[in-house]
This record gives structure tokens, C-alpha cells and sequence, in this order.
């Protein structure tokens, strides 16, 4: 009995050892986080069926996030949540290449002031009060993002009428169809040296909104982050629109594309001349050398003066970097724009008798795909659960190998 009863202590003592060593290893992965994002309204062109989607702010939270990524792992799921029509995921990888276009002294710049968070708030108490993180012009460093913003903002698309107004048409859409133009730009690769993790955000529409008419998911990856332009030939090949015509980037019930009314000025033959800048947003290793020129597309129009019913196909092409270019007509109907924070509709025009529709396609990317969701702004706050210390980062919008998504690179050492 006695033997027996101090063999149970050894088992008992080993077990303990074992919790204990447990317990310590673990202690070594190291802090959990709070990682919180915050999403402001998704700024694109909405129809009737989309109008009332997305317009709010959304904050959202994941507590105790462990963001140790296991040896011989690539990546942590760190979870889901469906609010206000979206399905928001969030996963994190070992830091990545993100090449964005930018001017060389602006990179020289940003590879001081990238991470000046880190510094900034390795002090918790001077930083527990989250009002002193929302400042984007301290923490997100606008100097990065200033090619997303001249390209996404949809303050230059809020009111129908501005993009109608040749005075109002961005510098990119003045060039002639296919004149390539020097920015003095070039894609460079903002990882850096002291990056330890890739933050990947991705939106989806909510799966339940497919009761409502709202189609979730496609078979190819949209191309979302382009600047396109049009110019109308008539037969002689003469552009008949004072300014190329700016296509606003929407949101409706079929999907991501571009839009605008427009209004022949009769029935007749047309030349559809297509201005495609160079896609815009950050990239990863497989995408950078993808849509680099200026693309031109020209698509024939016979329209016989007759009332546009349903949707017509002007044309559909697939460019040398697998780019789906397709041009499509429907009847002219209302563009709801958020300006100033409020929804605006836009009535089309007495002389308006053409809703065009541009839809870009990644052929590469293909499978049964949620649709995303596009042109948001992205803020990323992490939390250490142990020091207080606190980071805030505006994320990137990123093209990879699984399509688009937001994204940044973080120093969580």
C-alpha cells in the first residue's frame, strides 16, 4: 500500500511538473491583444438596392488575440463578425512585401516615419486615453496612402454634376486615350526591417443579404481600385464629349463596377473609347508587375435611338494581363452618393439615356468567391493586454494572391 501510495505522489508530482512547464511555456508566447477596427462608411456609388448598406461607422473588437504565429505557420485566423450588411475577417501572417507607386522621397521619408507609432506608444500611460489615437495625420501617416487617396476618395465623385463638369475631371483623365504620362512615381517596397506581422483585413457582404435580391458570391475576383475614363466617338471618329467622362465606382445589387448616365445625343453608330490608369492600390510579389501602363480599349456602339430595357453588352475583352475589360448598357437610373456624411441622390438627366456599367475582372483569380467589399477606410488599433501599449494603423488597400483585401505591415517587438 505504501508503495503504491507514493508511486500515486510521483504520478502526482510529474503531472504537476508538467502543468507547470506548461504554464511557463506558454508564458512565453508572450502577450495576448485586443485588436479592434474601425470602418468608416464605404464610399462608392450605390443603386436602390444598395443605398441603405454600409453607411455607418462600425467598430468592432476580438479580445485576447495570441498573435505568436506557431513555427512552420503562416498565418492565425483571428476571428469573424457580421455587422451592418458585412461579413468582417481578420487573420495575421509573418510580415510581406507590399510595393506601393510612390515618389522616391517620399519612401525616404516614410521609412523614418512608417512605424513612429512604436516609439510613440511604448509608454501606456501616456497613451490610455484612445481620443489621442485619432489623429490619422500622427499615427496613420497620410504620406502612404496619398495614391489611394487621390484615387479612391469618392469626395471628387459626390455630386453627379461635378464629374459631368469638364473643370472637375482628375488630371489623369485629360491624357488622350492610351498617352502614357510620367508621375514621377515608381513601386517600391515598403516592408521593413523591424516588420514582424502582416495584418489581413477583409470585407464581404453578408451572406443573408442574398434573400434580398443582393448577389454574394461570383466566380472571378473584381478588379475594384482603377481610375477609368471615357471617350464617345461618333462614326467619323470624332470625340464628341468636351472632357473624357469620369466613372463613378459603385456598389449594387450585381456587384462591384463603374458607372455613370450618359446621354446619346442620338440614335447612331459610336466608338466607346476606354481610359484605364494603372490600377492603384498596394501590391504583393504576385501582383506588382500586373497593370503597370495606361490601358485603352475601344468597344463599337450601334444604338437605335430606342429606349434602353434590361442590360446590353457593348463588348467584353480579355487584356495580355489576363484584365476582363467588360462594357455593358442598361436604363438610366439614380446614383446615391454619401456626401458630407449624408445620403445624396443623384436623379439622372432629362438627356440621359444610358446607364454605362464598366466591370474589371481578374481572370487569374477564379473559384467560388464572396463578393467584397471596397473603397473602405480601415483603421487597425492593437492593444497589448499586458503593458497597456497601444497602436493605431490605417491599413492599406492590397492586392494579393488571393485577391484584394486591407492590409499593413506591423513591429509588435
Amino acid at each position: 500500500m505504501k508503495r503504491k501510495n507514493h508511486f500515486m505522489l510521483q504520478l502526482l508530482l510529474i503531472f504537476s511538473i508538467g502543468i507547470l512547464v506548461i504554464g511557463c511555456s506558454n508564458g512565453k508566447n508572450g502577450p495576448t491583444y485586443t485588436v479592434k477596427l474601425k470602418i468608416e462608411p464605404l464610399e462608392f456609388a450605390r443603386d436602390d438596392s444598395t443605398k441603405n448598406l454600409w453607411l455607418d461607422e462600425i467598430e468592432v473588437e476580438f479580445l485576447n488575440a495570441n498573435l505568436i504565429i506557431p513555427e512552420g505557420e503562416h498565418e492565425i485566423f483571428i476571428g469573424e463578425i457580421l455587422k451592418s450588411g458585412m461579413l468582417i475577417e481578420i487573420e495575421v501572417e509573418n510580415a510581406e512585401s507590399m510595393w506601393m507607386l510612390m515618389a522616391e522621397d517620399e519612401h525616404e521619408h516614410n521609412d523614418a516615419d512608417d512605424h513612429e507609432e512604436a516609439d510613440e506608444h511604448n509608454d501606456a500611460d501616456e497613451h490610455n486615453d484612445a481620443d489621442e489615437h485619432n489623429d490619422a495625420d500622427e499615427h496613420n501617416d497620410s504620406h502612404d496612402h496619398e495614391d489611394e487617396g487621390e484615387h479612391n476618395d469618392v469626395d471628387d465623385h459626390d455630386d453627379a454634376d461635378e464629374h459631368n463638369d469638364a473643370d472637375d475631371h482628375d488630371e489623369e483623365a485629360e491624357h488622350e486615350v492610351g498617352e502614357e504620362h510620367d508621375t514621377g512615381e515608381e513601386w517600391m517596397d515598403m516592408l521593413k526591417e523591424d516588420d514582424t506581422h502582416h495584418f489581413v483585413v477583409k470585407l464581404f457582404v453578408d451572406p443573408s443579404l442574398e434573400s434580398q435580391g443582393i448577389i454574394v458570391s461570383q466566380n472571378t475576383e473584381i478588379i475594384s481600385s482603377a481610375n477609368v475614363a471615357l471617350n464617345i466617338k461618333d462614326s467619323s471618329g470624332t470625340i464628341i464629349n468636351d472632357e473624357p467622362i469620369i466613372l463613378n465606382p459603385m456598389q449594387s445589387n450585381d456587384g462591384f463596377h463603374f458607372a455613370i448616365n450618359y446621354g446619346f445625343p442620338e440614335a447612331g453608330d459610336y466608338i466607346l473609347s476606354l481610359i484605364i490608369d494603372p490600377v492603384i492600390f498596394t501590391r504583393s510579389n504576385q501582383q506588382k508587375d500586373r497593370w503597370l501602363s495606361i490601358i485603352s480599349q475601344d468597344f463599337e456602339y450601334h444604338w437605335d435611338g430606342e429606349e434602353i430595357k434590361g442590360e446590353i453588352q457593348i463588348g467584353e475583352t480579355i487584356n495580355p494581363d489576363n484584365m476582363q475589360i467588360k462594357l455593358v448598357a442598361g436604363h438610366p437610373e439614380s446614383l446615391w452618393m454619401i456626401a458630407n456624411s449624408e445620403l445624396k441622390e443623384i436623379v439622372p438627366d432629362t438627356n440621359d439615356t444610358h446607364l454605362l456599367e464598366l466591370r474589371l475582372v481578374d481572370t487569374k483569380i477564379t473559384g467560388d468567391l464572396p463578393v467584397k467589399l471596397f473603397n473602405a477606410k480601415v483603421t487597425l488599433i492593437l492593444i497589448n493586454n499586458e503593458t497597456s501599449e497601444y497602436k493605431e494603423i490605417e491599413l492599406h488597400a492590397m492586392y494579393g494572391g488571393n485577391g484584394f483585401h486591407y492590409a499593413s505591415n506591423v513591429d509588435l517587438e
